[in-house]
């Protein structure tokens, strides 16, 4: 394990050894309160930007809400996105409440809600299936050097060898020339880099539907080896990345290619779009290189919004302010993406408990929206770019 979390929590980062192998529903309430049965579209006319909507309950009564719609296509004036009218879980959720309240009863919480209201079957399958494509497996190569110790624990000298890592990101933006990749930062970082920085030398991957390896090179039954060790070649579909910036402190880092190396292996590949915030209890899953087997999706739900955890990572010991999960996450998953029902991002997953496989870890999506922003502006297309921070001070001196 390349890095480790001080007392309990892991980073998420694995290293690879070759060759390599191919290697909700709802819940029932056991409860006499009323529950939703269905939410059905009513017949009642309505004018050309409402539709009325029929919520059945357990105990027979029903209540009824509108929904405007748009219009005028994108951005319509009287509904968000000009889209048709749509009832989205949150306004039924306060519905709920509503009728609750009306009957004398005490209002329940959103997780409360899901796991014990909420008859109806989910699919989550075209939501995951469409995030998927702002998904990649990422591959770091490096040239170390590290302290060799006898059995006493006393350096004897030195051995430098090539090494490759493994992890996920998803696309921040693509424009025209360029396409930007998020990811950990200790994906691409290694403590025992010979490069000045610390960072990879090379740094590529794969999209989602051309998910090649990287396997040693060969010369007929011979490995072909450099002074370093091992070099490796990679499978049809990779490409090359180069290091935008990034900040240990946030463990975030960006990467870029030409839009074309990306459009040229998927042409469904789009950007992420950032949630704006996420509550306790909502359903989240997340996509990434588990393992190292391909890019694959588990589920689970948000179970801490704000969480101080020590991490140690290239000698260092960090303070991360993390979201907690109880979405299954393994070595690979670094840098992959935590997305809500609607496939909207809301953390970037950086680290787990190895004991307990229900308490996972992802960057929260306002420090990855802000950080990101930041490398972003202080990018000058050349050199890599640092978080820059304001600093306020007072300055003292004397009047005479």
């Amino acid at each position: 394990m390349r890095y480790f979390k001080k007392i309990f929590c892991v980073i998420l980062c694995f290293a690879i050894l070759f060759p390599i192998g191919l290697s909700f529903s709802g819940c029932s309430a056991d409860s006499d309160e009323a529950y939703i049965l269905s939410i059905k579209k009513s017949d009642i006319e309505s004018n050309d930007n409402t539709d009325v909507y029929i919520i059945q309950y357990s105990d027979g009564t029903s209540s009824t809400f509108t929904v405007s719609n748009g219009k005028d296509g994108e951005d319509g004036a009287s509904g968000k996105d000009g889209k048709d009218g749509a009832i989205s879980i949150e306004e039924v959720y306060d519905k709920y409440n509503e009728y609750l309240e009306s009957n004398g009863e005490e209002p329940i919480s959103y997780s409360e809600f899901l796991k014990l209201y909420l008859k109806a079957d989910i699919d989550y399958s075209v939501v995951i299936n469409s995030t998927l494509n702002t998904s990649l497996k990422l591959y770091s190569e490096f040239i170390e050097t590290k302290t060799v110790t006898n059995s006493w624990g006393i350096a004897t000298g030195t051995t430098t060898s090539r090494a490759i890592y493994g992890g996920s990101g998803v696309i921040y933006k693509i424009e025209q020339d360029y396409t930007y990749i998020l990811t950990n930062y200790h994906v691409v970082y290694s403590e025992y880099s010979n490069s000045d920085n610390k960072i990879s030398y090379k740094i590529g991957g794969y999209m989602y539907g051309s998910e090649g390896s990287a396997k040693y090179k060969m010369s007929g039954n011979q490995y072909v080896t450099d002074n370093y060790g091992n070099q490796y070649d990679y499978e049809e579909g990779y490409i090359e990345f180069e290091y935008v910036g990034g900040s240990l402190e946030y463990d975030i880092a960006i990467l870029k290619t030409e839009t074309t190396n990306i459009t040229s292996k998927n042409q469904n590949a789009k950007a992420i779009e950032f949630a704006d915030g996420y509550n306790v209890g909502e359903m989240c899953f997340a996509i990434g290189n588990s393992e190292g087997y391909g890019l694959s999706a588990t589920q689970g739900i948000v179970s801490v919004d704000s969480e101080y955890i020590e991490i140690t990572i290239g000698g260092k010991d960090i303070y991360y302010r993390l979201l907690r999960m109880d979405t299954a996450i393994y070595h690979g998953n670094s840098g992959g993406g935590l997305f809500n029902k609607n496939g909207k991002l809301i953390g970037i997953t950086n680290a787990g408990n190895n004991n307990d496989q229900n308490i996972n870890y992802s960057i929260p999506v306002n420090i990855v929206k802000s950080v990101t922003e930041n490398l972003m502006s202080n990018y000058d297309g050349t050199n890599p770019s640092k978080v820059k921070k304001i600093k306020l001070g007072i300055k003292t001196g004397v009047i005479d």
